[in-house]
């Protein structure tokens, strides 16, 4: 393999070492390396900028979205307390005659069909009236059940457990508040077994997202209500042990792994009236889509930008290292003797004006050469036609000149004796050692 003789490496190595280290090369690079530092930076604080905007619009809009939701459960559960407590303030309640506290309680029923069955229980837990649309129950004693513990004996609003009903195969809930006779003495229990429905339709109402859901869970971790299940399908679930509940208590948007087992955004907000928790969990796949199509966009634009600086690199170093490219080339053509070489770079910048310097150089030294030629050839003429003997030797004596006369007298052409050592050509044997020593 050809090796370079300064360097004593390959010659195809030295030229892609030129053309690495080329001026073309650094142009390219040093502005596409400006295009990352400018693009870069920029794009890494817009994404940030951009990620914490998203995050602070999820959190306040599933804050609003889990109370909003909560507050029109609220709202319902406490409107239908309310009714329940109005009927219960008719004095001696418990003890008007039984067509009398049917009618009360049919119309209770009628107002709102939430009401699946209401009830009155007298003061030894019996219930002596009920009305339902549905095949009413055996009649049992209520005094040992937690609705008449609290209602009658501790005297407060009572609101029990989410229950799955057999009947009508919904989730029900049972209210009760205490009754009072004409001395304003409790005297007996009005209750009301809700059923469930219009959860279900307020979660339907409630809008999280393409991906998102909202669901319910009550005062023992249970899970009671939840939108896109059918209500006569669901399941009631026992959440306790889920990882998901530590998170429930904060009303702050959390992240961690949802109610499928998904990394979520999560909000929830108290429904007071019952203790229950009303919970909207996104996504986090949803939450950062705009952030992954920023980058995307980010990236695009970094992709096109960094063409563009290649090709203007390109065009901008062609620029430069073509007319670089011919006056080396003129330069080389000069000294392999071609002195008619010229370089034609028409741009009016700082390498057309040394183009032209060149050319006006190369003129000059044209000029000076064809001069030292005419001198040279008068010296040779003047040479040849002397008598004198002739010889024109180099510092290690050999015969650059020989005239003429030299020929004729030594029967010997200049093309004979050229570049040979004078002392084998003219002295004698005797003087050659002096000589060789003196020329040395």
């Amino acid at each position: 393999m050809k090796k370079n003789r300064n360097s004593g490496q390959p010659a195809p190595f030295c030229g892609l070492r030129r053309q690495l280290f080329s001026i073309a090369t650094q142009i390219r690079l040093a502005l596409v390396l400006l295009v990352l530092l400018g693009v870069l930076p920029i794009g890494g604080i817009l994404t940030y900028l951009a990620y914490q905007a998203q995050l602070r619009e999820s959190q306040l809009l599933q804050q609003e979205r889990s109370q909003v939701a909560a507050g029109q459960i609220n709202n319902y559960i406490d409107d239908l307390q309310r009714k329940l407590a109005y009927l219960a303030r008719v004095r001696g309640l418990s003890n008007l005659p039984p067509d009398i506290q049917r009618n009360l309680l049919e119309g209770l029923s009628r107002h709102n069909d939430a009401y699946q069955s209401v009830g009155i229980v007298n003061r030894e837990g019996n219930v002596v009236t009920m009305v339902s649309p549905y095949e009413p129950s055996a009649i049992r004693n209520l005094a040992n059940e937690p609705l008449f513990i609290r209602a009658f004996r501790q005297q407060e609003d009572y609101s029990g457990p989410v229950e799955f009903n057999p009947v009508t195969r919904l989730p029900t809930a049972i209210l009760a508040v205490p009754i009072r006779d004409q001395q304003d003495r409790v005297d007996g229990v009005l209750f009301a077994q809700i059923n469930l429905n219009f959860l279900w339709f307020i979660l339907s109402q409630t809008r999280v997202g393409q991906t998102g859901y909202v669901y319910i869970v009550d005062e023992r971790n249970f899970l009671i209500a939840r939108k896109g299940v059918d209500p006569r399908t669901f399941q009631i679930q026992d959440l306790a042990d889920r990882p998901l509940v530590e998170h429930l208590s904060n009303p702050e948007l959390n992240i961690y792994p949802g109610l499928t087992d998904v990394p979520v955004f999560g909000a929830s907000a108290t429904i007071s009236s019952v203790g229950w928790t009303l919970v909207v969990e996104l996504p986090t796949a949803e939450v950062y889509e705009p952030i992954y199509q920023m980058i995307g966009i980010m990236g695009i634009v970094l992709l096109v930008l960094t063409s563009l600086a290649i090709a203007f690199g390109i065009l901008l170093s062609r620029q430069i290292a073509l007319p670089l490219h011919h006056l080396t080339s003129a330069a080389t053509q000069i000294r392999e003797g071609n002195l008619n070489a010229q370089v034609h770079i028409p741009q009016n910048h700082e390498l057309g004006l040394l183009a032209s310097t060149f050319n006006k150089m190369t003129a000059e030294l044209r000029v000076l050469i064809e001069a030292v030629e005419v001198e040279r050839n008068f010296v040779s003429a003047i040479l040849e036609i002397a008598g004198a003997l002739v010889v024109v030797l180099d510092t290690r004596g050999r015969i650059v000149r020989f005239n003429r006369a030299c020929e004729q007298l030594t029967q010997l052409t200049f093309a004979e004796v050229q570049e040979r050592y004078i002392w084998d050509v003219c002295l004698h044997p005797t003087t050659q050692a002096h000589f060789q020593v003196s020329a040395a």
